[in-house]
């Protein structure tokens, strides 16, 4: 096995222990979330070295490095320019009865957001199945994803499909929030919520992208999260760890099901772990692979890089229409000695290819910036170790 790799786990181990007990043991602190998914996919990368054919390069070792040390340093500063406007509580039923813990919504506007949610349904599946040309949904989803993540002309669903998917998959975070609260604060279950919710998970993977769903699963733990250590201040870290490491397997053993229901024949017969590992490391070895090979950077304007194309493409979404032209994404997949890489290349690779190792620094800063400073206003009150 390379040294490089096994240096790389050991050094984002240190980074993830520093950054962990530097936030007070919090796990949702950003730099511990920015350095534990590098330690994860550093871990696989170094299981899976031999069979990927990875040798580690020192530009990419140092870039994961300095860029994780980087973000935990100036979160460190940030946390103590802006403090906690919540630091102890004289008790928590006085707590519970500030207004944040108080939005309610009347049972006909969940109903109405019900109605809301079944119509996005229907006209999503139609204007998929319109679109596409496709008879069935499993295929038009596919069809439709295909199109969208390949090709130079994207097609975008109707104006009226994209506001109402938009809208739907809005209103499952915050009444995501609100089915959190109702079991953690009052210990019991909204039945009208949870059917939002439940509809809202099924909206998520009508577009074939299995990221919408997992982004609603990691703000729903985000929430338990928040909700009982302010409930009662304790630290039970070893129980949401163990919460987080069984809905984590759940789902990613779910993953190569849930493409084949898409319409993603391909992975059917992919080894399981194999599969796996391509999401969970997979990201190292091919961002070495993009450093080794790709010519960067490009320099392209604000609106035509690769780095903004999302945004880009989603101001294209919700105005249904191409107004603006946004640079096609990398999509370099790779099949390495009979293992599918996919294309995930972690979040250095799209600033890399715009402008390089110099704008590193710079966006690093902004993220860090900006994530601990929304960390900071969430009020999060000690906990007593």
């Amino acid at each position: 096995m390379g040294l490089k790799l096994y240096l790389l786990f050991f050094s984002v181990l240190i980074l993830t222990i520093f950054a962990y007990f530097t936030n007070k043991k919090q796990l949702i602190a950003p730099s511990f979330l920015f350095s534990f998914p590098f330690l994860i996919s550093s871990f696989v990368a170094m299981l899976y070295e031999k069979k990927w054919l990875l040798q580690l390069s020192n530009n990419v070792y140092w870039l994961i490095v300095l860029s994780i040390f980087l973000f935990i340093i100036i979160s460190w500063v940030i946390s103590l320019i802006i403090p906690k406007s919540v630091d102890n509580f004289d008790g928590m039923d006085r707590y519970l009865k500030i207004n944040e813990y108080s939005i309610e919504v009347a049972n006909y506007k969940k109903i109405i957001i019900i109605v809301i949610e079944l119509l996005t349904f229907i006209v999503v599946i139609r204007s998929l199945k319109s679109i596409t040309g496709m008879g069935d949904l499993s295929s038009a989803i596919d069809a439709y994803r295909l199109r969208n993540v390949f090709s130079d002309s994207p097609l975008p669903l109707p104006l009226i499909a994209s506001m109402l998917w938009r809208f739907s998959y809005a209103a499952t975070f915050f009444f995501g929030y609100q089915l959190v609260k109702e079991k953690v604060i009052y210990k019991k279950w909204d039945k009208l919520i949870f059917i939002i919710v439940l509809l809202g998970f099924g909206i998520s993977f009508l577009q074939g992208n299995r990221t919408s769903t997992i982004n609603l699963l990691i703000s729903m733990f985000i929430f338990y999260y928040i909700l009982n250590i302010k409930k009662d201040h304790r630290n039970k870290n070893i129980i949401y760890i163990f919460i987080g490491l069984f809905v984590g397997i759940l789902v990613l053993s779910t993953f190569q099901y849930i493409a084949t229901l898409f319409g993603r024949s391909e992975v059917s017969g992919v080894d399981p772990g194999a599969y796996l590992a391509e999401y969970l490391g997979a990201e190292i070895a091919n961002l070495d692979y993009f450093v080794k090979t790709y010519p960067f950077p490009t320099c392209p304007t604000f609106l035509h890089s690769v780095t903004f194309a999302n945004m880009a493409s989603t101001i294209n979404s919700i105005l249904g229409i191409n107004f603006l032209n946004p640079t096609k994404k990398l999509l370099i997949f790779r099949v390495v000695n009979g293992y599918d890489m996919g294309n995930v290349y972690t979040t250095f690779m799209p600033w890399l290819a715009d402008w390089g190792y110099k704008v590193v620094p710079l966006f690093i800063i902004v993220q860090a910036s900006i994530s601990e400073i929304i960390y900071q206003k969430i009020s999060i009150p000690k906990v007593r170790i």
